[in-house]
């Protein structure tokens, strides 16, 4: 159990769920592969949880799995930036949401932050990574971060 108060094949469990649920997908947990990024512009969705706890959920993946999602999950022929922020901003949302269950009662999340450009790191000021998925859905890369500000 990490001091997350959630072992790291919980978080798994729960991404999968997430995924499945929201959009009908499966992922597929990459152990000791960590997804590579870097070479496509990528997006991520970023939520805050914050009460005695905080810190925050990132989602991160390339643009062009960014736009399939999308299409899946609003049956679009051709989605728009703003779409492809929604979806990505809602995922963040939903792990967030299930983590926040995990946590103490007074816990609050923020509503979903999205970035998209080539070569960026969103965090939160101050925290750490305290857990890191690495997962593949269509042949591309997905990544999971829990992030958490050492203090709280």
């Amino acid at each position: 159990m990490s001091d997350l108060g959630i072992t790291t094949e919980e978080a798994i469990d729960l991404a999968i769920e997430v995924w499945r649920g929201f959009l009908g997908v499966e992922l597929v947990p990459r152990f000791g592969e960590p997804a590579d990024l870097v070479p496509e512009t990528s997006v991520s969705g970023c939520v805050t949880v914050k009460g005695s706890w905080y810190g925050g959920i990132v989602v991160t993946l390339p643009v062009s799995l960014g736009v399939s999602v999308t299409r899946t999950a609003l049956q679009l022929d051709d989605p728009q930036p703003e779409d492809i922020s929604d979806v990505v901003g809602e995922l963040a949302n939903m792990m967030a949401g299930r983590l926040k269950h995990q946590l103490p009662p007074d816990t609050q999340i923020s509503l979903p932050m999205v970035a998209t450009g080539d070569h960026f790191h969103l965090t939160i000021p101050g925290a750490r990574v305290a857990m890191e998925l690495d997962f593949t859905i269509e042949d591309a890369p997905l990544r999971i971060r829990i992030i958490k500000v050492e203090d709280s």
